[in-house]
C-alpha cells in the first residue's frame, strides 16, 4: 500500500466518488459528521461524472442538474446541527431542495461521527460492457463533506457480489450498521433497503500487499471501539487533530513507546505536563504555516493509528479522534483495521523525518520548553467555545414546521418547552439566536435575525410569509455573541407537519423560478449528454440558432441528435424518465415570457420515445 501521507501521493477526494470507466452510479449512501451544500453538490456532480465550470463552486443550474440526476439514488446521514452554509455564494433558496436527501442523526450524548460511503455502480449498456457486473465501492476515512484544506486520509475498496465463502465480513458489518441507523432514525428509503440486502454478499478487493481487513464500528450502547485495540504493546503511533487526555494517557501507559502527532493548540489545551514529558522526544505537531514543500499550507484532520505488539501489528484509518468519546462508546465511529498495511517506519520517515537530522517542513517537535511558554486560552478561543456550546444546545432542540396554505404562512414551533431554560441560560451569557428558513435567507440583511428571535418559537411560534415554492425543512440559525459580534450559522432539519402534499409542487416551483428558458435548454443538454459530449455541444448550437431567429424545425433536432440521444438513453435509461418529468415541470414560459421548451423539441422527444420503444422491442 502506498504511503498516503507522502504529499506526492495525495489525491482529490471528489475523484474517489467518480464512476469507474464504463459505469454509472446506481445508488449512494453516505455518513458524515458535517456537510455543506457546495461540497455536497460537487460530490453529486462527480457521481454523475461531471464537474463544475465555476472556480467558486457549483452554479444554480449545476445544483439542479445534480439533484435531478440523483434525487432518488442518494441518501446522506449527518450529525444534527452540522449542516453548514459555508461557501454558498448564490441564492441559498435552491439549497432547500436537498431536504429530501439529507437525514440528521441526533445521538443521546455523543456525536454521529463516521465518514464512510457505500456506492454501487452499474455498467453502461454498451457492446464493450457485455457481461460486465456491478461494482460496489466502500470509502472510509477522515474527511467530512465540507470545504477543507487539510491533511486527510481515506481508503477505497472496490468489490463485487459473490456466491459462497468470502474473505472478510466487511459487508456484513456495514449492513448491520446501516440497519442500526435506519432503526434509530426511522428513515424509509429504498436505497437504504437495497444496500442492507446487498452488502452481505459483497467481497471487497484489498490494496496490494494487504491480505485482510475488518470494519470496526461503534454504535452507542454496543461494543466499544477500544475493544479492537491490543491491551498492551511495544509501540503505538497516534495521528489525530483532536485529543482527549483520558485516551492519550491510557495509550502512554499501555505501550512502551508512543509517538503522537497532532496540532499545537490541542496539545496545549488538552494534555498535561506529565503526558507531554512522557511522550518526549516523540511528540510532534503539524505546522500549517510552514508547508513550503507542498502545494498548499495544510492543517491536520487525518486520523491514523499504529499499534505494535511482540507478535502483531495493527493499523486503523477512519473517523475516530484520539479521545474518550471516540473510542469508549459515546460517539458513533467507523474505522478500517488492517493487520498489515503501511509500514510504520516508512510512515514515520516520510511524514515526519526528511532526513536523520531534519524534520519535514510541515512538522515541528513539541518540547517541554514549549509547554512552559504555552499561551493561555485566548478570548477569541473562549468565545468560539461558547458558540460551539450554543450550537450543541441548539442541536438538541426539537422544532416543527407547519404550513398554512390559505394564509400563505409557515410556522416554526419548539416542541419541548422544557428546553427553553437552556436558551435562557445562553441569552444570559450574551448569546442571541435568530431563525430563518433557508429558502427565505437574505445575505447581509440584519433585520431578518432580530425580527425572528428563537425565543418566539417557544411561545406562540415564529411566523414567515411563504408560498409553496418557499417550503423547506431546513431552517438556518444564526448564533451570535453580542459583545464581540462573532457569529456562526448552522442549519437544522425540522420535522414537517403537513408538507407531504406540497413537496412535488414545491420542487416544481423551485426549478421554474431558478432557471430561465435559455438556462433550461443548456440544462436539458447536460442531462442528455453531459457537458463535454460533442452531441451536447451540437444541441447547444441549435438552441443558439433558434435564439437568434434561425429555425430548422424538429427535423434539425432529428437529423443531428436522434442517434446520439438513442445511444445516451440506451447507456442509461433513467435519462428518459428524468427528461419526461422535466418537460412536464417546464411547461409554459419563464418570467421574461420565453418558452421553456419549444414545440420543435416536444415533437422531437415524442418521436424519439416512440423510436426508442420500437428499438427495445426489436431487441
Amino acid at each position: 500500500m502506498k504511503n498516503p501521507f507522502h504529499h506526492k501521493n495525495r489525491h482529490s477526494v471528489v475523484d474517489m466518488f467518480r464512476p469507474p470507466p464504463g459505469y454509472l452510479l446506481d445508488q449512494a449512501i453516505g455518513t458524515t459528521y458535517s456537510v455543506d451544500f457546495v461540497t455536497l453538490t460537487s460530490v453529486m456532480l462527480a457521481f454523475a461524472d461531471a464537474e463544475s465550470d465555476k472556480e467558486n463552486g457549483p452554479s444554480i443550474p449545476e445544483q439542479l442538474f445534480a439533484f435531478t440526476r440523483l434525487s432518488d439514488r442518494l441518501k446522506l446521514f449527518v450529525n444534527r446541527g452540522c449542516i453548514l452554509l459555508s461557501g454558498v455564494r448564490e441564492s441559498s433558496r435552491i439549497c432547500a431542495i436537498y431536504d429530501s436527501l439529507i437525514e440528521e442523526v441526533s445521538l443521546p450524548e455523543g456525536s454521529f461521527h463516521p465518514k464512510l460511503w457505500f456506492l454501487s455502480y452499474k455498467p453502461k449498456q454498451t457492446p464493450e460492457n457485455a457481461g460486465a457486473k456491478p461494482i460496489h465501492r466502500l470509502l472510509v476515512g477522515s474527511r467530512n463533506l465540507t470545504l477543507s484544506n487539510s491533511w486527510e486520509i481515506g481508503v477505497k475498496l472496490d468489490g463485487q457480489s459473490t456466491i459462497g465463502k468470502r474473505r472478510d465480513l466487511v459487508g456484513d458489518v456495514l449492513s448491520r450498521y446501516l440497519s442500526s441507523i435506519q432503526a434509530f432514525t426511522g428513515c424509509q428509503s429504498s436505497v437504504l433497503d437495497t444496500a442492507i440486502a446487498t452488502l452481505p454478499s459483497i467481497e471487497f478487493s484489498l490494496p496490494a500487499g494487504v491480505t485482510e481487513c475488518s470494519l470496526a464500528i461503534q454504535w452507542p450502547g454496543e461494543t466499544e471501539l477500544v475493544s479492537s485495540l491490543p491491551a498492551t504493546g511495544k509501540a503505538a503511533v497516534i495521528v489525530s487533530p483532536f485529543l482527549g487526555k483520558t485516551f492519550v494517557e491510557r495509550v502512554t501507559k499501555c505501550f512502551e513507546k508512543v509517538t503522537l502527532i497532532s496540532t499545537r493548540r490541542e496539545i496545549e489545551l488538552k494534555l498535561d505536563e506529565n503526558i507531554v514529558t512522557s511522550l518526549q522526544p516523540n511528540l510532534f505537531y503539524v505546522n500549517d504555516d510552514a508547508s513550503a514543500e507542498v502545494t498548499t499550507r495544510l492543517s491536520l484532520h487525518a486520523k491514523l493509528y499504529f499499534f505494535e505488539t511482540s507478535d502483531s501489528q495493527l493499523m486503523l484509518i477512519g473517523s475516530a479522534n484520539a479521545s474518550r468519546n471516540a473510542w469508549q462508546g459515546i460517539n458513533s465511529e467507523a474505522m478500517l483495521a488492517f493487520p498489515m498495511g503501511i509500514n510504520k517506519s516508512s510512515f514515520l520517515e516520510d511524514f515526519i523525518h526528511k532526513s536523520k537530522s531534519e524534520l519535514q517542513p510541515w512538522i515541528e517537535r513539541y518540547l517541554p520548553d514549549d509547554w512552559k511558554n504555552r499561551e493561555p486560552e485566548t478570548e477569541a478561543e473562549e468565545i468560539d467555545n461558547l458558540l460551539s456550546e450554543a450550537q450543541d444546545f441548539l442541536s438538541r432542540f426539537t422544532f416543527e414546521l407547519i404550513y398554512a396554505p390559505g394564509e400563505s404562512q409557515l410556522w416554526l414551533k419548539a416542541l419541548d418547552k422544557r428546553q427553553k431554560s437552556s436558551l435562557d441560560d445562553l441569552i444570559g451569557r450574551e448569546v442571541e439566536i435568530g431563525a430563518v428558513p433557508i429558502s427565505m435567507l437574505q445575505p447581509d440583511h440584519e433585520r431578518q435575525w432580530t425580527e425572528h428571535p428563537l425565543g418566539y418559537a417557544f411561545a406562540c411560534g415564529i411566523t414567515f410569509e411563504a408560498t409553496v415554492g418557499r417550503l423547506t425543512q431546513f431552517v438556518c440559525f444564526r448564533i451570535r455573541h453580542t459583545a464581540s459580534q462573532a457569529s456562526r450559522m448552522v442549519v437544522l432539519k425540522c420535522s414537517k407537519d403537513n408538507f407531504a402534499d406540497y413537496m412535488a409542487e414545491r420542487n416544481k416551483e423551485l426549478l421554474r423560478s431558478e432557471l430561465s428558458a435559455k438556462q433550461f435548454a443548456l440544462f436539458l443538454s447536460s442531462l442528455l449528454f453531459g457537458r463535454a459530449n460533442p452531441s451536447g455541444k451540437r444541441m447547444r448550437e441549435i438552441v443558439k440558432r433558434k435564439e437568434h431567429g434561425g429555425s430548422s424545425g424538429a427535423g434539425s433536432y432529428f437529423d443531428v441528435l436522434i442517434e446520439d440521444v438513442m445511444l445516451a438513453c440506451t447507456e442509461d435509461e433513467t435519462r428518459i424518465a428524468d427528461i419526461s418529468r422535466l418537460l412536464e415541470t417546464f411547461d409554459g414560459t419563464d418570467p421574461d415570457g420565453n418558452e421553456f421548451v419549444d414545440a420543435d423539441f416536444r415533437i422531437f422527444w415524442a418521436e424519439f420515445q416512440r423510436a426508442f420503444k420500437t428499438g427495445r422491442k426489436g431487441n
